[in-house]
């Protein structure tokens, strides 16, 4: 089986890449900063890594695996990609040996915090069972963008893959669903930086459309966001 990956999406912005691979792991760094670098590996080292260049000229990272199983027989391989956006290859390295041979504990702790937060707490019924299993997954999905970010404090992602940024609009919108089933704390932390990022002098007044998860604000917005 093959695993592929694009590194850095973003290439044009950053300026390009550079991936390699080395001790079963491939490492990427960005051109434009020392501080951005992700590691991806795995608990077994794979047959075969390397880079390859398509059409596109961005970087993308191949890590190979074989395995041969009698009828039956189960296997699992556990997988870590680390992203650091402040230490560079450094902490990304750093992290990930810190971190791999905890997997099993963290993917226990993790699994526990979903069960609490899907399975308990505020519950939807209805005739259809199909409708509450949508429920149910609904909040998985609020989770999963769910995020402790360092500059900004916890926040919820407008989408994955595509919008991993703080959004005015789009927690406005979810607010008043999201509140009740559970996320309050997330989405009061999340509103109150429209607040405190209204209050710069820089921004006079405006509730911004979108900031980067380093406090940049990428869109200042318009009026509607404001009143919202």
């Amino acid at each position: 089986h093959q695993k592929y990956l694009r590194l850095l999406s973003k290439a044009k912005k950053n300026k390009g890449e550079e991936v390699e691979y080395a001790d079963g792991r491939l490492v990427a760094r960005a051109q434009s900063t020392d501080a951005w670098a992700v590691v991806l590996g795995g608990d077994r080292p794979p047959a075969r890594g390397q880079v390859l260049q398509p059409s596109d000229d961005q970087s993308v990272g191949q890590l190979t695996y074989t395995a041969t199983l009698a009828p039956g027989a189960k296997e699992t391989w556990s997988f870590l990609l680390v992203v650091d956006t402040k230490a560079g290859v450094d902490g990304a390295l750093a992290a990930f040996d810190d971190l791999l041979p905890k997997k099993d504990d963290l993917f226990a702790a993790k699994e526990a915090s979903y069960r609490a937060m899907v399975s308990d707490g505020l519950q939807f019924h209805s005739p259809d069972p199909n409708f509450d299993a949508a429920f149910r997954l609904a909040k998985a999905d609020g989770l999963m963008l769910t995020a402790d970010t360092p500059e900004l404090g916890r926040i919820m992602y407008a989408g994955l893959e595509t919008f991993p940024y703080w959004f005015s609009n789009d927690l406005a919108y979810g607010a008043g669903g999201l509140t009740p089933a559970g996320f309050g704390p997330t989405v009061s932390s999340h509103l109150r930086i429209a607040a405190d990022y209204a209050g710069k002098a820089s921004i006079k007044g405006r509730v911004p459309h979108q900031i980067s998860l380093g406090g940049k604000v990428i869109n200042p917005g318009n009026a509607q966001e404001s009143s919202q």
